[in-house]
């Protein structure tokens, strides 16, 4: 009875760790076809069905790119239009004179590095308006390190000089000596002469033509910005006061948050210049050179000017009246009669400088007798 006993323990045994290891060993199956993805197989699929080996090796078709999700419309930070709004706000106050408060606007506003030199150009206008010669200098001086071939930036220079040389003294050899002179000297300190002053501004002029076609008049002061919803107030600049606005930062265009819309543009270039009188500084530098070259009596020079500012629609007034007086009085009538010609019709007189016209060639023939 023992015997068999033990027997039957042992059978019992064994039966049970082999069916443990056939359960583990279906379980591992299981979890492997889990792990890999794979599918019960089927032994009912015919071969011919199956895909031929090639159609496995062919690279996968480009995917086809995805579209662009529309981006929300962001509203651009409100200093954005309250920036255009204030320059705008600024130029008027120079179109109506109001010096003080766009000299006060101008020293508020800041403007983007790549323009900033528009500001220095607003605020030496204001300042050289309001009479403060030195701080226009000292604008210039400072706007002239960062922007060497800025042409405006000349033209205003000399603007600044001519305004100085108003007031220095002239040479002592330039009059008469009287039989008495005063004469005053402060050590460390050079007053600069009259004809000093006047020779720097006829190079910065000089210059100011050189360089004026590289000024670009549709250059933007700042970056244009889409405004939507226009209630008016008191319109200022190109009509617009106040706006409700939206926009993207890169300027990229989008469904306005509202059915009203429109672009507001910024003051360009050309609208400052406008404002401030120097809209044909090219040919305003032409015409403040001829006389300059003329008081010189560099004769050929201040006609050469006066032609290109006529050129450029300014009126030389009496300027080549004075240019074929002075041909006369070195006795080149040729040059005086050509002159004369072009006097006529310009300060409003025609017949007299016709009569000098006649009267430069009479002489001119007997000269050449």
């Amino acid at each position: 009875m023992l015997v068999k006993a033990q027997h039957d323990t042992v059978t019992k045994d064994f039966l049970n760790l082999t069916l443990l290891m056939v359960v583990a060993f279906l379980l591992s199956v299981l979890i492997g076809r889990v792990t890999a993805g794979a599918h019960p197989l089927r032994n009912d699929v015919p071969s011919s069905t199956l895909p031929p080996m090639e159609e496995y090796a062919k690279p996968m078709p480009p995917m086809a790119p995805m579209t662009k999700m529309p981006r929300e419309a962001v509203p651009p930070a409100r200093e954005d239009f309250d920036l255009i709004a204030n320059l705008w706000t600024v130029l008027e106050l120079h179109r109506n004179g109001d010096m003080e408060e766009a000299l006060a606007g101008w020293e508020s506003l800041g403007l983007p590095c790549h323009t900033e030199v528009w500001r220095d150009v607003g605020l030496t206008a204001a300042h050289l308006r309001v009479g403060n010669v030195e701080q226009a200098a000292d604008v210039l001086d400072y706007a002239l390190r960062k922007e060497p071939k800025n042409a405006v930036l000349h033209y205003y220079n000399a603007l600044a000089l001519l305004t100085k040389a108003a007031d220095a003294p002239d040479w002592f050899d330039a009059t008469p000596a009287p039989s008495t002179r005063f004469v005053s000297h402060t050590l460390g300190r050079v007053t600069r002469a009259r004809a000093l002053y006047h020779l720097a501004a006829i190079n910065e002029f000089e210059t100011a033509i050189e360089l004026a076609k590289q000024v670009t008049l549709g250059q933007q002061l700042v970056t244009p910005v889409l405004f939507v919803g226009v209630p008016m107030v008191e319109p200022i600049g190109n009509g617009v006061k106040r706006l409700e606005f939206a926009s993207l930062p890169n300027g990229e265009s989008y469904e306005p948050l509202y059915s009203e819309h429109m672009p507001l543009a910024p003051p360009t270039v050309a609208d400052l210049l406008e404002v401030l009188g120097a809209e044909n500084f090219e040919g305003k530098a032409h015409n403040m050179l001829a006389p300059l070259y003329l008081k010189r009596g560099l004769l050929p020079q201040a006609e050469e000017h006066m032609d290109a500012a006529a050129a450029l629609n300014m009126n030389v007034l009496d300027g080549y009246q004075q240019l074929a007086d002075r041909y006369e009085a070195r006795e080149q009538h040729g040059d005086a009669f050509r002159a004369n010609l072009k006097a006529i019709g310009r300060a409003g007189g025609i017949v007299g400088p016709a009569r000098k016209a006649l009267d430069a060639l009479r002489n001119s023939f007997n000269e050449s007798r």
